[in-house]
């Protein structure tokens, strides 16, 4: 990793976080469905980074959440459990010849199908832990299920959104250099 790409995660940390919690926070259809996009900056980490630093990451960005939201620890140890996830996840459906080094799970790179795939599987496995742990009860799993379920559409479909968004922009700063 150089300091151009370190500059870039540091700057996108903050503005994950920035949008979560000045905006997303506060965005919820009559409390079942909730939008956790910060977890965007987590799976957008390349393919083969390191585990260890990628869970300390993801540990710190689950605990800055956590700050803002006044929560104990339940976005921190859901991010932790999407980190330690992701290579499993990531892993099931490889291309036959595996991933090409330094390859970015976006939806350039790696196609609609596979990324939709990638964010529903593991945004799935962070909100599940999150509304268990939320809710600490398991006579509540009815309501925690259809919580997960329709945050998971969501919070897929936002960070879709800002993929689309983000692809469209590159395909027309190619153009324009052209």
């Amino acid at each position: 990793m150089n300091s151009k790409s370190i500059v870039f995660f540091i700057y996108s940390f903050i503005l994950y976080v920035l949008i979560q919690v000045l905006f997303l926070k506060y965005v919820d259809f009559y409390g079942y469905a909730f939008c956790f996009a910060y977890i965007g900056y987590l799976l957008a980490y390349p393919l083969d980074f390191p585990r260890f630093p990628y869970l300390l990451i993801a540990f710190f960005l689950g605990i800055t959440v956590d700050i803002f939201y006044d929560s104990a620890g339940i976005h921190a140890a859901s991010c932790v459990f999407l980190a330690y996830m992701r290579n499993r996840v990531v892993k099931g459906f490889a291309p036959t010849g595996g991933y090409e080094t330094g390859s970015n799970p976006n939806l350039l790179d790696m196609g609609i199908n596979w990324y939709i795939t990638y964010t529903v599987l593991l945004a799935f496995l962070h909100h599940l832990v999150l509304f268990f742990i939320s809710a600490s009860n398991l006579n509540l799993i009815g309501i925690t299920l259809i919580k997960t379920v329709f945050s998971v559409l969501f919070t897929t479909f936002i960070l879709f959104l800002g993929q689309r968004i983000s692809v469209t922009y590159q395909q027309y700063q190619r153009r324009r250099r052209r």
